[in-house]
């Protein structure tokens, strides 16, 4: 298993941040903070016109992730974006691989260049922990199949608590 700071350990993020930033009161002329993670806080916080935004990570391919996406968000228009990181289902992250990759600092335009297939892949679930989460739904589909469509064919919050 490769250490955590030589893999691709986040690649979709799960944070709330809308109650993040109400939390925090960030303000428009604010310099903030983050984990760079996924990637996708930072370009969260993007959206709020702030001063500076510094993403930091010691892994150094969460970094990478960051410029891969920021460069992604600049070529392309949202669909387009969304298919490029493989979250439709007629993903073909490929089509725009060329002109993204030529605008990535070296360093992170040689890292992708070495990891292609986790972008053909769809990089949106290439992350450790995006496997391991589809890993486990796996297990649980083998065992609890029939408990987890009746959970999610609930028509109510009141009817799942019922079921859990």
């Amino acid at each position: 298993m490769k250490k955590f700071y030589e893999r691709l350990s986040y690649s979709f993020g799960n944070e709330d941040c809308s109650t993040e930033l109400k939390a925090l009161d960030i303000q428009k002329n604010d310099h903030v903070v983050c984990i760079t993670a996924s990637g996708d806080r930072p370009l969260n916080l993007m959206s709020q016109d702030l001063e500076k935004i510094y993403a930091v990570d010691l892994n150094p391919i969460q970094n990478h992730l960051l410029r891969l996406k920021i460069t992604a968000l600049e070529q392309l228009d949202y669909p387009d974006y969304l298919n490029f990181l493989g979250a439709t289902e007629e993903a073909y992250p490929v089509a725009f691989l060329d002109s993204i990759l030529e605008e990535l600092p070296s360093e992170s335009k040689d890292f992708w260049l070495m990891h292609l297939g986790l972008i053909e892949k769809g990089i949106l679930y290439q992350g450790a922990l995006e496997k391991l989460c589809f890993s486990i739904s796996i297990i649980l589909q083998l065992f609890f199949k029939k408990e987890i469509e009746k959970l999610f064919s609930a028509d109510n919050l009141l009817e799942q608590e019922l079921l859990i």
